[in-house]
């Protein structure tokens, strides 16, 4: 997730505890368009949706992980500020998407309160595509450290974006360009504490369970809590939560409905939620730093065509005749889930014969 000095503050993950089998893909071969690493990538997006991805030993991974470990301490400072002066910045969608969101601001799956705060930072508003809010005095203070961040991750998603699109015998700019930042999108930074378990009741989800509604996420934490729910290996199986167990210098990375969407049901978006730290961990604050991408605001959504997608088939995903920008189709999908339409399921990772 982050650095090794970060780890050594807490703690270690409880080795009895059971965790998700993940796989760490190098972004060293990744950058070198490492054959088998590339297939081992695609693989992962289309069997679980997850991966954990090792940042050590390339410039860029370098680079960011010098950029988390100050996020994660800027995320300590937004957070300790007092309620008062945090609440000044409290999100209102429609009018406010980004800001703050206060601890109980939204319901877990059992109707209670959850147990996050976050703080969210738009990409356009850090770019200069959108006008700047007021923020308070520790972010407009680190801004420098925003922009950073958000060049390196870019850089680490187009990477990721054009090994996707080689593998779905795509040309290789194809989901690259659907998600360029200096077109406007919705694309953020959430800053997140989850708080120390004090009490047998704050045993419990933290963030309900969901699916993410973008394109691509990168998540970096160092301890324990958040959980995915595998995909069953027989039809007959009931699959259980477990645990992701951090690793230092790595990133969870995770595809989101959106890459379901245009892939005809090719790639994986899988259910995950946020618990309670595991073991010793328990006792401490969690803190994460979130990269969520979305796709262009005017990024045609509907199902690409070409490549091995046409053999894909599957019923996880929208393809109307009418063209439906991205911007739209995320209205959609929030009013679905609003009105109950739309249960949040895994969705996507369809079989491929003879790939």
């Amino acid at each position: 997730m982050v650095s090794d000095s970060l780890f050594e503050a807490y703690p270690p993950f409880p080795v009895d505890t059971p965790v998700a089998s993940l796989a760490k893909i190098s972004l060293t071969k990744l950058f070198s368009q490492d054959v088998e690493e590339s297939k081992a990538m695609f693989e992962c997006c289309r069997t679980t949706g997850f991966f954990l991805l090792h940042l050590s030993g390339n410039e860029v991974g370098e680079a960011l992980i010098r950029d988390l470990d100050s996020l994660l301490d800027l995320t300590k400072q937004i957070m300790n500020l007092p309620i008062a002066e945090k609440m000044k910045y409290h999100a209102k969608p429609p009018e406010r998407l980004f800001g703050y969101k206060s601890l109980g601001f939204m319901k877990t799956e059992t109707n209670q309160p959850d147990r996050c705060e976050m703080f969210m930072i738009g990409q356009d508003e850090v770019n200069g595509l959108a006008p700047m809010p007021e923020y308070p005095t520790p972010i407009v203070e680190r801004l420098p450290l925003v922009k950073s961040y958000l060049g390196h991750a870019q850089d680490i998603l187009h990477v990721v974006c054009r090994i996707m699109s080689m593998s779905l015998r795509l040309p290789i700019s194809t989901i690259s360009s659907k998600q360029l930042p200096e077109n406007r999108s919705g694309t953020l930074i959430r800053l997140i504490k989850y708080p120390a378990v004090a009490s047998e009741s704050d045993r419990r989800t933290s963030l309900l369970p969901h699916t993410d509604m973008g394109t691509i996420t990168l998540l970096a934490n160092v301890l324990g809590g958040l959980q995915i729910l595998p995909p069953s290996v027989d039809g007959n199986e009931t699959p259980q939560w477990l645990y992701v167990k951090p690793e230092p210098n790595c990133l969870v990375v995770n595809m989101g409905d959106a890459m379901v969407q245009w892939t005809a049901g090719v790639l994986r978006s899988n259910m995950h939620r946020v618990t309670f730290p595991p073991g010793p961990q328990a006792p401490y604050d969690r803190y994460s730093v979130a990269f969520l991408v979305r796709a262009t605001a005017d990024a045609d959504m509907r199902s690409l065509k070409g490549g091995i997608i046409p053999d894909a088939a599957g019923g996880d995903f929208d393809n109307e005749d009418d063209n439906i920008t991205a911007s739209e189709w995320e209205k959609k999908k929030n009013m679905a889930l609003i009105q109950g339409k739309d249960c949040v399921r895994s969705t996507g990772g369809v079989p491929l014969e003879g790939i």
